[in-house]
């Protein structure tokens, strides 16, 4: 345990993706020399959830800085990505490294408004490491003939800036892909 809060003093923010989502340590102060800061107090156990809702945090714990003061230190809530396999294909499967071709159709979470949409048109081919992360971490393991329901936190689409006129800041994705082919 005290090597963990350790190794978490060493980081100003770090975000590590697992299981389809992200969870954050966010830090008060900028990262401190090794030995530099000392704990203050030890990680409070998560917090009881109310009635259904989630906890905002689940572990907390001081640290003390450079400067003598107590700075908080706290682990945020699990950011998920949603993946539902509505078709399981039979096909290849894409790999983080793919160039996959799609049929899909983009629509904000809030108010299904479509935003993007190859309905009507040819489908688009795309190397997938160019893609949002919503993506990256949504489409490996679809196998070809398959059709996918993402639904894409803000954190892994366009962020708190959002993209141009036609996602809004921090808009929350749900696209329908359809993977028609591999490269």
């Amino acid at each position: 345990m005290e090597q963990n809060m350790m190794n978490a003093r060493r980081v100003a923010l770090s975000m590590v993706v697992i299981a389809g989502g992200v969870s954050a340590l966010a830090f008060a102060q900028p990262a401190a020399k090794e030995g530099a800061a000392k704990p203050t107090e030890k990680a409070q156990p998560e917090r009881q959830p109310e009635k259904g809702k989630e906890p905002a945090v689940k572990e907390r714990a001081k640290y003390e800085g450079f400067d003598g003061k107590a700075y908080e230190v706290q682990k945020t809530s699990e950011i998920k990505i949603v993946i539902e396999d509505l078709v399981l294909g039979d096909g290849a499967e894409a790999k983080s490294d793919s160039v996959i071709t799609i049929n899909y159709h983009g629509t904000m979470a809030k108010d299904g408004k479509v935003f993007d949409s190859t309905k009507g048109k040819s489908p688009a081919t795309f190397p997938l490491q160019n893609l949002i992360p919503g993506w990256q971490a949504g489409i490996p393991g679809m196998k070809v003939g398959g059709l996918r329901r993402l639904t894409i936190p803000y954190q892994f689409a366009y962020g708190e800036q959002g993209a141009a006129d036609v996602i809004p800041a921090k808009a929350d994705l749900v696209f329908l892909i359809e993977l028609k082919g591999l490269k």
